[in-house]
């Protein structure tokens, strides 16, 4: 397996950003409030005797699941994961189209569940711009080379 090699344009610097910081922040969050965190998988998942270090295996599992797309975009320029990052996406798109009314309406909470997939769609966004496309095609491109 080849790394992808050259340097990233802003756009993918950007992807990598705003989803690690996007992750980082619910890691945060969710380690600086076990009890809460508790509640929330309990009343989700009612069928799991939850425990605090059930609890922060499962938001440090999140973390790391966030990280995978991420570093196979980076290190791997992978099309599979540009894609299966976008079809991940589709929530998001769905809670602000439908939501965005709330959000506004409601407490500080709604405004941060409507930020977070704002900004999960711009990151999803720019992996298509014009030289994320382009980065992409070369690095594939170098990939196929290797087999002719």
């Amino acid at each position: 397996m080849k790394i992808a090699q050259g340097p990233r344009p802003w756009s993918i610097r950007l992807f990598a950003f705003i989803i690690c910081a996007l992750g980082l922040s619910d890691l945060i969050i969710g380690l600086s409030d076990i009890d809460t965190q508790i509640a929330a998988l309990t009343y989700d998942l009612p069928s799991i005797p939850w425990s605090r270090d059930l609890a922060i295996v499962w938001i440090s599992a999140l973390f790391t699941i966030v990280l995978i797309p991420v570093a196979a975009i980076w290190f791997r320029a992978s099309k599979i994961a540009r894609a299966l990052v976008t079809i991940a996406a589709i929530p998001s798109l769905i809670a602000v189209l439908a939501f965005a009314h709330l959000a506004i309406t409601s407490d500080e909470y709604g405004w941060l569940v409507l930020f977070n997939a704002v900004m999960i769609l711009v990151a999803v966004a720019s992996l298509y711009t014009n030289s994320a496309s382009a980065w992409f095609n070369v690095t594939c491109n170098a990939r196929e080379e290797v087999f002719e």
